[in-house]
């Protein structure tokens, strides 16, 4: 069962989190079920008439679990919990004291299992009851609480053991984590000892899974409410990521698997850690990485630690440019695992780019640059070293390198590969190069980004794409300039669009008809009518593998065609008859549903 006491003066906020309230009166402590409205209802608040400020709340506990037998009493689960009260100055109070167990009747006013406290309320504090109008909430259970750990601040008291549940509790130390700075010290830390003490929870066969995943995604809130507080942010950076980091390599390397639901709120955690510390304590936490295991990471790597790569990812990509302590040490670690397997080489990929494009310019950006072209040869290329030219050629452009374009140039030559892997992962690489990324390379992340690099790369690069395909007709050479195209401002699409909008036509258009049509002459009409049904069912009939390989073509130039309804309306309009009849058959007959939609 997972506990917490709270004070609060917030009506909404009782109601909303609270599932129990404590009353302490005269120096004791009554027990009610519910929340502050059902509080005052079953006549626990009966105030006196020198106490009229109906924000003066009583303590609460809101818990995650309820056990059986457990219905009636002050507090849920057979656990009770202690409280204080306070008046109308709301003078500091002590931290809660453990309830001993009750009898019958315990937990409510008027009951067996009334606990003394000191009160620190000054005059007219706290709400007034008669013994006899509570009767009706006394419990049939005992009331007691278990062995616990408690963290304090004057506004929060965490108490917990492990239970299956904890949803309730989670919700309120978040919306509490985000409210002062000294409970985000205290609860934070908390949590992230309970991961701790439950690390079997972060595989996702365990019984205890959906409770490590709710406790990490409640650090994970309250570290994003408080991400524009460097001063948090760097006593995080110090302390709670190198824990969380040390839990999961002790996790790993016992040879425990790692849930992606987990990964991902650590990612969330650690992403918005890093954004918001300055420059020393990212410097710090760069330092205590290399000098882990994660900052020995190779290809040949234990399986188990490879699944930690994306937090080192997350960690490196959100670095200042400052904070890069030995950037070639971690290029040349990076380097390999982006060349390696499909399962890691695209993580790897970014967190390699997104250190080039923030080191200054000199001779390890063109060391690694040069590294990047000797993989991407015809006769070597992969798709993992396609991948990295991709993301190498973005984090260069946005920082308006000289080798951009060369880089870009190998990605075209690349898109009229006679293999399919290597055509489609270089002409799906255009859309990469020019669109903005959430996370990686961007201003919030540090990275460094010119203006006009995007236009720029298109007047080198797209007069190239265009002669290319109209020499060679190859699809992925269209997708390529439809992945283009639909990043650039309004001004060059529409310069471009006469040049390639039959060329959109003729991609989404049927393939021609087999059946030979009939030359009768008193028959025209009825032929015209039958080669338009041909054309609206010769998708279906089309061969599987041939339906296929189009459809990626089609899709891309439906995407970019999607843009001209509001960028270039009047061009759609005179087209109209041209463009309805090839949209309706792909949107009836396309074997890809993605086309379809």
């Amino acid at each position: 069962v997972v506990q917490l006491a709270v004070v609060s003066h917030q009506r909404d906020f009782l109601n909303a989190v609270a599932t129990d309230i404590i009353h302490l009166h005269n120096r004791q402590l009554d027990y009610y079920r519910g929340n502050y409205d059902v509080f005052e209802k079953t006549g626990g608040c009966c105030r006196d008439n020198t106490n009229t400020n109906s924000d003066d709340m009583d303590v609460t506990i809101s818990e995650d679990n309820q056990q059986q037998g457990g219905a009636g009493g002050g507090c849920c689960g057979g656990s009770g919990g202690g409280g204080h009260s306070h008046g109308h100055h709301h003078a500091p109070s002590p931290a809660p004291a453990p309830a001993p167990p009750a009898s019958n009747g315990g937990g409510c006013c008027g009951g067996s299992s009334r606990q003394s406290a000191p009160s620190s309320s000054s005059s007219g504090g706290g709400c007034c009851q008669s013994e006899g109008n509570n009767n009706n909430n006394k419990a049939d259970d005992d009331v007691a609480m278990p062995d616990t750990h408690v963290t304090s601040t004057d506004q929060v008291k965490i108490i917990y053991t492990v239970g299956d549940k904890c949803s309730n509790i989670l919700h309120a130390l978040s919306r509490l984590g985000g409210s002062s700075e000294a409970i985000f010290r205290d609860v934070v830390p908390a949590l992230v000892g309970l991961v701790s003490e439950r690390s079997e929870g972060l595989r996702a066969s365990t019984r205890i899974h959906l409770n490590v995943i709710s406790v990490l995604s409640s650090v994970a809130d309250i570290i994003q409410a408080w991400n524009e507080n460097s001063s948090l942010m760097n006593y995080a950076c110090d302390n709670t990521l190198p824990k969380l980091v040390e839990i999961l390599l002790s996790h790993v390397n016992n040879g425990a698997g790692l849930s992606s639901e987990c990964l991902e709120q650590v990612i969330r955690a650690s992403g918005d850690i890093i954004s918001g510390a300055d420059v020393a304590s990212q410097s710090g936490m760069v330092s205590r990485l290399l000098a882990s295991p994660l900052g020995k990471i190779a290809p040949d790597s234990n399986s188990n630690i490879k699944q930690l790569l994306p937090i080192f990812t997350s960690i490196i990509s959100q670095l200042k440019s400052g904070a890069l302590v030995q950037p070639d040490v971690l290029l040349s670690m990076l380097f390999p695992l982006s060349l390696g397997s499909a399962d890691y080489s695209l993580i790897a990929s970014k967190c390699f780019a997104s250190i080039l494009n923030k080191i200054p310019e000199g001779d390890i950006v063109d060391k690694y640059a040069d590294l990047i072209i000797a993989e991407a040869t015809p006769n070597k290329a992969t798709s993992s070293s396609v991948g990295c030219l991709v993301w190498t050629t973005k984090a260069l452009l946005l920082r308006g390198h000289a080798l951009a374009p060369k880089l870009g140039g190998i990605l075209t030559y690349l898109a009229g590969s006679s293999s399919n892997e290597i055509s489609s992962a270089a002409s799906s690489g255009f859309d990469v190069v020019l669109a903005d990324d959430p996370l990686i390379l961007t201003k919030r992340s540090g990275a460094t980004i010119r203006v006009l690099t995007k236009q720029k790369f298109f007047s080198q690069i797209f007069p190239s794409l265009l002669a290319s395909y109209k020499t060679t007709s190859s699809s992925s050479y269209l997708v390529s300039i439809t992945n283009i195209l639909k990043h650039m401002p309004r001004s060059v699409l529409l310069a471009e669009i006469p040049d390639v909008f039959p060329l959109f036509l003729q991609a989404i258009s049927p393939p021609p008809s087999s059946s030979s049509s009939s030359s009768s002459s008193s028959s025209s009409s009825s032929s015209s009518s039958s080669s338009s049904s041909s054309s609206y069912s010769s998708y279906s009939s089309s061969s599987p593998s041939s339906s296929n390989a189009n459809a990626d073509v089609q899709a891309s130039c439906l995407s970019t065609m999607s843009i001209l309804v509001s960028e270039a309306p009047q061009l759609l309009s005179s087209n109209m008859n041209s463009i309805v009849p090839p949209i309706l058959a792909l949107a009836a007959n396309s074997p890809s549903m993605h086309v379809r939609q």
